[in-house]
């Protein structure tokens, strides 16, 4: 079995603490040296706006510094780990009523992004557009939400919690395609739920990253899905992705640290070529992170 070597792992290290954000620094620290969970919660907190929503390039390829509910879906991804700590606790209490106070009662959802995120560099795809206005409901960002309102249904007031999961599962199950990132949504809002809400949304997830996975190494430098995009740890892979193709991806992974140090975004903005190089370094951290986390989960280091 293929395992990181302490070269490698020590560059890696090396370019999350000289280069990433202060964010991804604690959390390297907390995972793997045992630092104080307290300061990552500390380094959300500075993105977190009088709202209770997040923004301020918490979500590195677009720099609106107000708050979004993509943005706020991230935090709350990082603050579910921290969550019996007080501050993490009051943090997300306050994310609960941005997202109702956000939440678009047209679509029963949340939109992808908004009209002032155009005034601010970003990559293209966060450009705003009259078609969103358009949009009905979207699982993207829509079912990772609803599962936070899940598993902190005390700080809700004013949304009707199991409504939305009613209309999230009939929107899962009534897919015949699947847009990926959608996906990946369902999957975090599956980690959320309770059993009886799982079984009935784990047959459609087996279909959709059947559908979705991208099992031809060679094809892994570009912008796919990769079998690692959709588990995080071997507890985690109940889509029937088959082994060989996650032992690959994992010797794909340690090849690439191996070699360069770092995992590098597999997108390019092509725009705003200034802030995309700080984008692209932020990304840098935040994906050799991930990786390493992985690697760690699948003992590979």
């Amino acid at each position: 079995m293929k395992k990181l070597s302490k070269e490698a792992f020590s560059k890696a290290r090396n370019f999350i603490m000289n280069e990433s954000r202060e964010l991804e620094k604690v959390i390297f620290e907390n995972v793997f040296e045992n630092g104080d969970s307290s300061q990552v919660i500390k380094a959300v907190k500075k993105y977190i706006n009088h709202d209770g929503g997040a923004g301020n390039a918490l979500e590195s390829d677009f720099l609106y510094p107000g708050s979004t509910p993509m943005a706020t879906s991230i935090a709350l991804r990082i603050l579910k780990d921290y969550d019996t700590n007080e501050s993490s606790k009051e943090i997300i209490k306050n994310a609960m009523t941005y997202l109702e106070e956000s939440f678009d009662h047209k679509i029963e959802g949340w939109r992808f992004t908004k009209k002032e995120v155009n005034d601010y560099p970003r990559a293209p795809w966060w450009t705003y557009s009259k078609d969103n206005e358009e949009k009905k409901y979207n699982g993207n960002p829509s079912a990772e939400l609803i599962g936070y309102l899940y598993i902190y249904s005390q700080y809700v007031d004013n949304l009707n919690v199991n409504y939305l999961m009613k209309l999230s599962l009939e929107h899962l199950n009534s897919m015949e395609e699947f847009e990926v990132h959608e996906l990946y949504c369902y999957i975090t809002l599956y980690h959320l739920v309770g059993e009886n809400f799982k079984e009935k949304m784990v047959e459609k997830l087996k279909e959709g990253v059947g559908k979705c996975i991208c099992t031809d190494s060679k094809k892994w430098n570009e912008y796919v899905p990769q079998p690692l995009d959709f588990i995080d740890s071997p507890e985690e892979n109940i889509y029937g992705i088959e082994q060989r193709y996650i032992d690959e991806n994992l010797d794909y992974l340690i090849d690439m640290l191996e070699e360069k140090g770092v995992i590098e975004p597999t997108w390019v903005w092509g725009q705003y070529e200034e802030e995309w190089k700080i984008a692209k370094k932020n990304w840098t951290g935040v994906k050799t992170l991930e990786v390493l986390i992985k690697l760690k989960n699948f003992g590979r280091i």
